[in-house]
């Protein structure tokens, strides 16, 4: 087990955080979030922060760390994937003026940006899309041959991220592709009514892409992400789609019932079979096809595996007996076993007994067997004040990597010792051993 976390600022604004983790080829890792910002209570940033991306050399220590502030004091990493070839590409979105190391970018308000880095942190390129509206890109990934998917949300009229524009209804969901140079190789906006944005996506073991978000309001009731019509079910429904890598629509489905809501944490490509898994939280009811899930706490986790062929159900569990359980990431190892992560207070039980916070949120790390999804083992890190987990990923090894923020204190347990935080919140990223 080996943690990086960095001191925090100690005046305000007083909040850092890791939002996404990825695995690089010496076998190290890459984390990107934001510094400097004012953050909510379950620690996610609000109205300012900077930039930050770090390299973490294999062993566990800093090998290199980047912070980009832009003119407002708002910008904000959400995403990052690491190429075959080792660059490093981070996406989000910021306002006024801000430098990666080429040209100064310059928002109409709140604008996507994407830039890309050597495998030692140096710039290669950078770009910005956007209008007099928000946009904002949530999530990056990239394929064998280098080539990038970016998925988002946009807003206004006459938006383009790079090739013909397209005037969103009220909020849409994106998906974009870039090669590794930054040219626009393709991009569609799902034009629907009411409220869509694309969460996260993956690159399948066959080079497809998938991709998950969530659906609300919609003004007719359906919405239409490159297929067939998909019917409203509930308050904000789970939307999971799959695109080649051309952007061809392979299939895309919806997951909701009235009188509940889901939200989606992360979607993960398993590199044995190449289905899709998805973690997230839901309140009320939902069904991926195995029966009806109902939840016990004021949000519970769910876990959920669908087709890469058709999107067809496979299996779903949920997780949680009181309180509040959100799952926020998941991530798939080489041998197929599933490791979930999120935040809780009150109680949840994923299979090996009952974990109880005692303040505030506390993270929780649960790895679940391939064949059955029973429990390998499950952590808590937190002791006092607000722990949150956003990012993980898994490596080669099958060696777990958990980033997110906290705040008073954290505890990994042995070896290493207890965390104090800097006065407010402090990033952090964790590797824990199979």
């Amino acid at each position: 087990m080996a943690a990086f976390t960095p001191g925090g600022n100690t005046v305000a604004p007083l909040g850092d955080g890791i939002y996404d983790v990825a695995v690089t080829p010496d076998g190290g890792y890459v984390i990107a979030g934001v510094v400097g910002a004012k953050m909510n209570e379950v620690l996610l940033p609000a109205e300012t922060g900077s930039v930050f991306v770090a390299k973490i050399h294999p062993d566990g220590t800093l090998q290199w760390q980047k912070e980009f502030q832009s003119s407002t004091g708002a910008a904000f990493a959400y995403g990052v994937a690491v190429s075959p070839a080792g660059r490093v590409t981070v996406v989000g979105e910021f306002g006024g003026e801000i430098n990666f190391g080429g040209s100064v970018l310059l928002a109409q308000s709140y604008d996507i940006f994407i830039v890309t880095l050597d495998a030692m942190g140096a710039h290669v390129w950078s770009k910005r899309f956007g209008t007099t509206s928000r946009q904002s890109a949530l999530d990056v990934d990239a394929d064998a041959a280098g080539n990038l998917y970016v998925t988002g949300l946009v807003t206004g009229v006459n938006v383009s991220l790079g090739g013909a524009p397209v005037t969103p209804d009220g909020q849409d969901l994106f998906v974009a592709s870039y090669d590794s140079a930054g040219n626009h190789l393709w991009s569609s906006v799902f034009v629907n009514g009411g409220t869509q944005v694309g969460r996260h996506l993956t690159v399948t073991r066959d080079g497809n892409v998938a991709v998950v978000g969530d659906a609300a309001g919609d003004a007719v009731g359906d919405a239409n992400f490159g297929g067939s019509n998909l019917p409203n079910g509930g308050d904000t429904d789970l939307v999971v789609a799959m695109y080649a890598s051309n952007g061809a629509h392979i299939w895309s489905e919806r997951f909701g019932e009235f009188g509940s809501s889901q939200f989606t944490g992360h979607i993960a490509a398993a590199p044995n079979g190449g289905n899709i898994l998805i973690a997230g939280r839901f309140t009320g009811k939902v069904d991926f096809g195995g029966g009806q899930m109902s939840a016990a706490g004021l949000w519970d986790t769910f876990v959920a595996e669908l087709a890469a062929a058709n999107g067809e159900p496979v299996r779903s569990k949920r997780f949680g007996l009181s309180g509040t359980s959100l799952g926020t990431g998941i991530a798939v190892d080489g041998a197929g076993n599933v490791t979930v992560t999120g935040l809780f207070n009150g109680s949840v039980d994923f299979g090996s007994g009952t974990i109880t916070t005692g303040d505030g949120y506390d993270i929780f790390v649960a790895k679940l067997a391939a064949a059955d999804w029973s429990p390998l083992w499950t952590k808590t890190f937190g002791v006092n004040g607000t722990q949150a987990a956003w990012a993980i990923t898994a490596d080669a090894k099958g060696d777990v990597i958990v980033g997110g923020s906290f705040d008073s204190q954290i505890a990994f347990g042995a070896p290493l010792a207890t965390i104090p935080s800097s006065g407010g919140a402090d990033l952090f990223s964790v590797r824990l051993a199979p």
